[in-house]
């Protein structure tokens, strides 16, 4: 009995703040790094040309489908063909990957700075651009944006897109500053 007594004694004695145990403190949470939401975390530099999206010798408006990913497979899968292509200009969460849509209607000639909140599983930027001609290598892009380690908080990530006649020019991620 008095093995049992001594048992329960330093167990009660551990439960008030006594005893070996007492004096651990719990350990601290590991930082957070990957991507996380950020707003404005995104600033999406845009350029067309006057040319843009001609048809019929004349230009048009052109719609960017604007997509954050946290996989690509589905979206390359779609971007291989010009009835892919039509499905990301719908504008939808067309698979479990895609963490944010954005739509941006552009006139020929624009210049537009559009800052975008990133997403919180975003580890891909991609587009998808509705030309006339929708050729699946020129209707889209794909671009990383990276994560510095030892980070808990993304970007802001500044992004240029060249939009041309029938094709998207350039996509590029510019360096951090």
């Amino acid at each position: 009995m008095r093995f049992i007594w001594v048992g329960l004694a330093l167990i009660g004695a551990g439960s008030v703040g006594v005893g070996p145990l007492a004096c651990r403190k719990a350990p601290a949470p590991a930082p957070q790094v990957g991507p996380s939401y950020a707003p404005h975390g995104i600033q999406l530099n845009l350029k067309a040309s006057r040319d843009l999206n001609q048809f019929d010798g004349l230009p048009h408006a052109l719609l960017l489908v604007v997509y954050q990913l946290n996989t690509t497979n589905a979206f390359n899968t779609l971007a291989k063909d010009p009835a892919g292509v039509q499905t990301l200009l719908k504008a939808t969460r067309f698979d479990v990957s895609v963490a944010s849509v954005d739509r941006v209607f552009l006139q020929p000639g624009d210049t537009l700075q559009m800052p975008l909140d990133q997403a919180q599983s975003g580890i891909w930027f991609a587009v998808a651009a509705g030309y006339f001609e929708l050729a699946p290598g020129g209707a889209t892009r794909l671009l990383e944006l990276p994560m510095a380690v030892r980070r808990s908080k993304p970007g802001p990530h500044r992004i240029e897109l060249l939009l041309g006649r029938d094709a998207i020019q350039n996509a590029q991620l510019l360096k951090e500053e």
